[in-house]
């Protein structure tokens, strides 16, 4: 709801739902009680005993502090390889209190195997941009430059007769075959666009 809890009605009605919790006699922790696609299809069984120790330890401790605090959370965690974007949800029943918690499970391993792979990209980028020594650029695949390290701005400036003062940004936009000689621009573009087009 917008309250961020749910009733009963709203759990009836999601289509997705991975898991339903109620709580013990005593009304104290989170009995959890299901785990389905759909909530005609629920068998009662503790999921509590389906993950690792320390996975079920973490999950518990999430459950729980919706019930204490009644409202929801939303956290990812990993299981053998692969990672989940959880959400918690207090149901809430007819009298206003919190009855059970509505778990919903989304796997989002291609989305962490992608954002692990753009930060290795990044960190060989920088170390490229950051050697003492070489020159290093980063160019579209029009050949214009989006980033160059101190080496490589300074060589291209003198090329082009761009004031460089030590600040590569100035050639942030330029296309590097215009800043290039001649026939050396020719067989770099050749080499790139041969890079492009094969991968």
């Amino acid at each position: 709801g917008e309250t961020g809890v749910l009733s009963r009605e709203d759990v009836d009605a999601a289509a997705e739902i991975r898991g339903l919790a109620d709580r013990d006699d005593q009304g104290h922790a989170p009995r959890p009680v299901c785990c389905a696609q759909q909530l005609d299809d629920l068998v009662e069984v503790s999921v509590y005993g389906l993950f690792p120790k320390e996975l079920t330890e973490h999950r518990k401790a999430r459950n729980e502090a919706v019930i204490k605090s009644g409202r929801p959370a939303r956290f990812e965690d990993e299981r053998n390889g692969r990672w989940f974007d959880n959400s918690i949800y207090p149901v809430h029943g007819a009298g206003g209190s919190i009855v059970g918690l509505a778990i919903f499970t989304r796997e989002i391993t291609e989305r962490k195997q992608a954002e692990h792979a753009i930060a290795q990209s990044q960190e060989t980028i920088r170390a490229l941009l950051n050697a003492p020594t070489d020159a290093a650029l980063l160019l579209d695949t029009k050949g214009n430059i989006l980033a160059a390290n101190e080496t490589a701005a300074r060589r291209l400036a003198t090329h082009a007769r761009i004031a460089f003062k030590g600040n590569p940004e100035v050639l942030h936009g330029k296309n590097v075959y215009d800043l290039l000689p001649r026939d050396l621009a020719k067989p770099r573009r050749e080499r790139n666009e041969h890079v492009i087009k094969t991968g």
